[in-house]
Protein backbone atom coordinates (compact mmCIF):
# COMPACT_ATOMS: atom_id res chain seq x y z
CA UNK A 1 0.00 0.00 0.00
CA UNK A 2 1.28 3.45 -0.85
CA UNK A 3 2.18 5.85 1.90
CA UNK A 4 0.15 9.02 2.23
CA UNK A 5 3.03 11.08 0.80
CA UNK A 6 3.08 8.79 -2.26
CA UNK A 7 -0.66 9.28 -2.66
CA UNK A 8 -0.23 13.06 -2.35
CA UNK A 9 2.54 12.90 -4.96
CA UNK A 10 0.17 11.02 -7.27
CA UNK A 11 -2.48 13.69 -6.66
CA UNK A 12 0.05 16.41 -7.43
CA UNK A 13 1.09 14.70 -10.67
CA UNK A 14 -2.54 14.27 -11.72
CA UNK A 15 -3.17 17.95 -11.01
CA UNK A 16 -0.21 18.96 -13.17
CA UNK A 17 -1.43 16.76 -16.04
CA UNK A 18 -4.92 18.25 -15.74
CA UNK A 19 -3.44 21.77 -15.97
CA UNK A 20 -1.52 20.78 -19.09
CA UNK A 21 -4.60 19.22 -20.73
CA UNK A 22 -6.70 22.28 -19.94
CA UNK A 23 -4.10 24.61 -21.45
CA UNK A 24 -3.93 22.46 -24.57
CA UNK A 25 -7.74 22.28 -24.82
CA UNK A 26 -7.79 26.08 -25.03
CA UNK A 27 -5.68 26.04 -28.18
CA UNK A 28 -6.53 22.75 -29.90
CA UNK A 29 -10.23 23.18 -30.53
CA UNK A 30 -13.43 21.22 -30.07
CA UNK A 31 -12.39 17.97 -31.76
CA UNK A 32 -9.33 17.58 -29.54
CA UNK A 33 -11.36 18.52 -26.45
CA UNK A 34 -14.02 15.95 -27.32
CA UNK A 35 -11.39 13.18 -27.60
CA UNK A 36 -9.93 14.24 -24.27
CA UNK A 37 -13.35 14.16 -22.64
CA UNK A 38 -13.59 10.47 -23.47
CA UNK A 39 -10.05 9.88 -22.17
CA UNK A 40 -10.82 11.70 -18.94
CA UNK A 41 -14.06 9.74 -18.46
CA UNK A 42 -11.97 6.58 -18.66
CA UNK A 43 -9.56 8.02 -16.10
CA UNK A 44 -12.48 8.83 -13.79
CA UNK A 45 -13.68 5.23 -14.07
CA UNK A 46 -10.16 3.99 -13.29
CA UNK A 47 -10.01 6.28 -10.25
CA UNK A 48 -13.35 4.89 -9.08
CA UNK A 49 -11.93 1.37 -9.44
CA UNK A 50 -8.93 2.32 -7.29
CA UNK A 51 -11.36 3.84 -4.80
CA UNK A 52 -13.22 0.51 -4.79
CA UNK A 53 -9.97 -1.32 -4.00
CA UNK A 54 -9.39 0.91 -0.97
CA UNK A 55 -13.05 0.53 -0.06
CA UNK A 56 -12.70 -3.25 0.16
CA UNK A 57 -10.09 -2.88 2.92
CA UNK A 58 -12.38 -0.70 5.06
CA UNK A 59 -14.15 -2.12 8.09
CA UNK A 60 -17.89 -2.75 7.53
CA UNK A 61 -18.98 0.19 9.69
CA UNK A 62 -17.03 2.60 7.46
CA UNK A 63 -18.35 1.25 4.18
CA UNK A 64 -21.69 3.08 4.49
CA UNK A 65 -19.88 6.43 4.41
CA UNK A 66 -17.79 5.32 1.46
CA UNK A 67 -20.89 3.96 -0.33
CA UNK A 68 -22.42 7.42 -0.29
CA UNK A 69 -19.24 9.03 -1.62
CA UNK A 70 -18.78 6.42 -4.35
CA UNK A 71 -22.41 6.71 -5.43
CA UNK A 72 -22.14 10.49 -5.72
CA UNK A 73 -19.02 10.21 -7.85
CA UNK A 74 -20.59 7.63 -10.16
CA UNK A 75 -23.76 9.71 -10.50
CA UNK A 76 -21.80 12.85 -11.40
CA UNK A 77 -19.88 10.90 -14.05
CA UNK A 78 -23.13 9.60 -15.55
CA UNK A 79 -24.68 13.08 -15.50
CA UNK A 80 -21.66 14.51 -17.30
CA UNK A 81 -21.84 11.76 -19.91
CA UNK A 82 -25.59 12.23 -20.48
CA UNK A 83 -25.37 16.01 -20.63
CA UNK A 84 -22.62 16.06 -23.23
CA UNK A 85 -22.06 19.36 -24.98
CA UNK A 86 -25.67 20.14 -25.76
CA UNK A 87 -26.80 21.49 -29.10
CA UNK A 88 -25.20 24.91 -28.74
CA UNK A 89 -28.42 26.74 -27.88
CA UNK A 90 -27.38 27.07 -24.25
CA UNK A 91 -23.63 27.21 -24.86
CA UNK A 92 -22.97 30.30 -22.73
CA UNK A 93 -25.03 29.01 -19.80
CA UNK A 94 -23.47 25.54 -19.96
CA UNK A 95 -20.00 27.09 -20.20
CA UNK A 96 -20.58 29.07 -17.00
CA UNK A 97 -22.14 26.06 -15.24
CA UNK A 98 -19.24 23.77 -16.14
CA UNK A 99 -16.70 26.35 -14.98
CA UNK A 100 -18.50 26.59 -11.64
CA UNK A 101 -18.68 22.81 -11.34
CA UNK A 102 -14.96 22.53 -12.06
CA UNK A 103 -14.10 25.12 -9.39
CA UNK A 104 -16.33 23.43 -6.82
CA UNK A 105 -14.84 20.00 -7.65
CA UNK A 106 -11.34 21.40 -7.11
CA UNK A 107 -12.35 22.90 -3.77
CA UNK A 108 -13.88 19.55 -2.81
CA UNK A 109 -10.62 17.79 -3.74
CA UNK A 110 -8.65 20.25 -1.61
CA UNK A 111 -10.99 19.67 1.33
CA UNK A 112 -10.73 15.90 0.84
CA UNK A 113 -6.93 16.16 0.76
CA UNK A 114 -6.92 18.11 4.01
CA UNK A 115 -9.31 15.59 5.53
CA UNK A 116 -6.96 12.77 4.50
CA UNK A 117 -4.14 14.59 6.26
CA UNK A 118 -6.29 15.02 9.38
CA UNK A 119 -7.17 11.31 9.43
CA UNK A 120 -3.51 10.35 8.99
CA UNK A 121 -2.43 12.66 11.82
CA UNK A 122 -5.20 11.27 14.03
CA UNK A 123 -3.98 7.74 13.28
CA UNK A 124 -0.42 8.72 14.18
CA UNK A 125 -1.57 10.37 17.43
CA UNK A 126 -3.57 7.24 18.32
CA UNK A 127 -0.53 5.05 17.57
CA UNK A 128 1.63 7.22 19.89
CA UNK A 129 -1.00 6.99 22.61
CA UNK A 130 -1.22 3.20 22.24
CA UNK A 131 2.57 2.84 22.29
CA UNK A 132 2.77 5.03 25.40
CA UNK A 133 0.43 2.50 27.03
CA UNK A 134 2.67 -0.35 25.91
CA UNK A 135 0.33 -1.54 23.16
CA UNK A 136 1.66 -2.57 19.78
CA UNK A 137 0.05 -1.18 16.66
CA UNK A 138 0.35 -2.30 13.05
CA UNK A 139 2.82 -0.51 10.81
CA UNK A 140 1.29 2.63 9.31
CA UNK A 141 0.06 2.34 5.72
CA UNK A 142 -1.10 5.92 5.23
Amino acid sequence: MKTLSEKFAELSAETKLAEERLAKAQTEGQEWAERKREEIRTKVKEALERFAEEYETAPPEMKARFDEMRTKLRNRLEEAKEQGLGDGSRAKQLFVEKQIEARVAVRYAIAATRLAELFAIQAIAIRHLAEARGERTPEPTA
